[in-house]
């Protein structure tokens, strides 16, 4: 969504905060207000299908955004979050969760002169990654999809301490104990050495 800084560019104020979020499902690139509810459509986004297989969206994502005035340049702080279905890597039962990620960028105006003194905020510090003002707009969607998708854990599980499934007799290890050796069939080659090893046997 596009995130009106003009009053920042003027002299206003030197920090404004966004909240809205990022709708997976609908689209509205002509609507540029900061209203929360805008969004854009994520589905198709190349980086969000680099999400772990069988991991799906089930919410919007939450945005909130801090941009501050810097004199020379502006940060912004955005934190994400959104909420997934995806299954245990252990036992395969469903599990929901919340992800979240932030991501710092920095913003310089073309008015803004960039010959600056004071290289203690650099526009080229490795610690930044710059983003395009155009007009009084700032964009940062794409970034904040991408992080998340980045930053999405490759494992996941439903507990820390779950058993998973048996290989052996393929139960829930977590509902019910291992029946591999109940369900062992004896090879009827051994049955009568077996009868002889019983404690009861003559």
């Amino acid at each position: 969504m596009k995130l009106d800084v003009s009053s920042i560019l003027t002299g206003r104020t030197k920090k404004l905060d966004f909240t809205y979020e990022i709708n997976i499902n609908s689209r509205d690139s002509d609507n540029n207000d900061n209203k929360k509810g805008d969004s854009i459509d994520i589905c198709e986004s190349a980086v969000f299908a680099e999400l772990p297989v069988g991991v799906t969206v089930t919410s919007p994502v939450r945005v909130n955004v801090t941009v501050n005035d810097l004199g020379v340049c502006f940060n912004v702080h955005a934190y994400a979050e959104v909420d997934y279905k995806t299954y245990c890597d252990r036992c395969a039962e469903e599990v929901h969760g919340s992800h979240s990620a932030s991501i710092e960028r920095i913003v310089v105006a073309d008015k803004l002169s960039t010959n600056d003194e004071d290289d203690s905020i650099s526009p080229d510090s490795d610690d930044y990654t710059r983003i395009v003002l155009i007009d009084t707009y700032i964009d940062i969607d794409a970034d904040i999809i991408e992080e998340l998708a980045l930053m999405f854990p490759t494992s996941i599980l439903c507990r820390e301490d779950c058993a998973g499934i048996c290989p052996g007799c393929s139960v829930n290890l977590n509902e019910q104990p291992c029946r591999c050796v109940e369900e062992k069939e004896l090879d009827p080659r051994f049955a009568v050495l077996a009868k002889l090893l019983k404690p009861d046997s003559d």
